[in-house]
């Protein structure tokens, strides 16, 4: 489905980035995931879709945290439980944040191949989740450490739209048009497709915390 879709979606909001880096990371394109987390970060500072003057994307800067945390973090809700499938890019060496769940604090701090959990909340609290499908069982005051699993993507990295293509760190806005214009070969952009508490602070490079 990611495969289809990204050859087809155009992308004309500025809240598509950081949804599209979610499932993009969910299917193991970890490095188009980043991009897009990147396109969505970018967007006022960068002026990508050329309106910033007119005021900020708040909404956009804001779904970058579900970006980091349901992209990278994995977290979901299932079926009444916790759930996360922690992954990270290359580019991205540690990312931190903290959920709040039934009133417990849980800290999710996330490295390459390893991921460790801890509640900061008084020492009889306790709480159980799901790490890449099993469960894990913690209290207060007993961080758990867990080994992770990357995602292998089934399909070679999918294109986008003509003029479409996701922001690269590194680019200029060029590569992406204003919201709204039309891409390049036809009013569709298609080829060969009939018409039919949250902070976020970088403080070393390749190191986010989203709090």
């Amino acid at each position: 489905n990611v495969d289809y879709y990204e050859r087809r979606t155009v992308r004309d909001s500025s809240l598509s980035a950081a949804v599209q880096a979610v499932t993009a990371a969910e299917v193991g394109h970890l490095d188009l995931a980043y991009d897009y987390v990147y396109e969505a970060a970018q967007i006022d500072l960068l002026d990508i879709d050329h309106n910033s003057g007119d005021g900020m994307h708040i909404a956009s800067l804001a779904s970058v945290w579900t970006a980091l945390v349901a992209g990278f973090g994995g977290l979901r809700e299932y079926e009444g439980q916790l759930s996360f499938a922690p992954q990270l890019p290359d580019r991205i060496t540690r990312l931190s944040f903290t959920v709040q769940w039934h009133g417990l604090r849980l800290v999710v701090d996330i490295e390459p191949g390893r991921a460790t959990y801890r509640l900061r909340d008084k020492t009889d609290s306790r709480l159980a989740f799901r790490h890449h499908g099993e469960e894990v069982t913690m209290t207060a005051g007993k961080p758990v450490t867990v080994s992770i699993c990357k995602r292998p993507p089934l399909l070679p990295r999918p294109p986008q739209p003509p003029g479409r293509e996701s922001l690269r760190e590194g680019e200029s806005q060029g590569s992406s048009l204003p919201a709204g214009t039309p891409a390049a070969g036809g009013t569709s952009g298609l080829e060969g497709v009939p018409d039919g508490e949250v902070v976020e602070r970088v403080s070393a490079p390749g190191v986010v915390q989203a709090a």
